[in-house]
């Protein structure tokens, strides 16, 4: 049973297009099965900029390697997409996931601060620790070259 009724490729873009005149910033969290989900895949075409997160884990590459063949059709416009190693944790080789995906624009590095503060439940709260003082940094680089703020 569905929460939402049915939409189509139109009503998709028309959402999008009045969420840009009420809002400068629209950040949609696509699914990673954009061959099935069409607000997903409208977002990917319609958006200024992508994010493409993948974490450095091998489940996660198994399945960026499985899609990357739809991805790099040209209604996708690589040339918005930003590649991004997400989560990447000391013991995992972050250098081999652009093998899989390419130049990797961003690392953003694992935060156990984050973590924890996700599993509490309270995302809200400062990252204040010196331990997630990469993540900081990186989420900023982020801010400045997609947002330009």
């Amino acid at each position: 049973m569905f929460t939402y009724p049915p939409y189509n490729a139109e009503l998709a873009t028309e959402l999008i297009d009045h969420l840009r005149d009420v809002a400068p910033y629209i950040i949609i969290d696509c699914v990673s099965t954009i061959a099935t989900d069409i607000l997903s895949a409208v977002a990917l075409m319609e958006a200024d900029s992508v994010l493409r997160l993948v974490n450095c884990d091998l489940k996660s590459i198994s399945y960026l390697s499985s899609q990357l063949p739809l991805l790099r059709d040209n209604k996708w416009d690589a040339d918005k997409q930003y590649k991004v190693a997400s989560n990447v944790k000391t013991n995992e080789a972050s250098e081999n996931i652009e093998q899989v995906m390419g130049n990797v624009t961003f690392k953003i590095p694992h935060s156990d601060e984050l973590e924890n503060q996700v599993l509490a439940g309270d995302l809200f709260r400062e990252l204040a620790l010196k331990d997630s003082r990469g993540f900081r940094k990186e989420i900023e680089r982020i801010s400045k070259e997609v947002f330009g703020i």
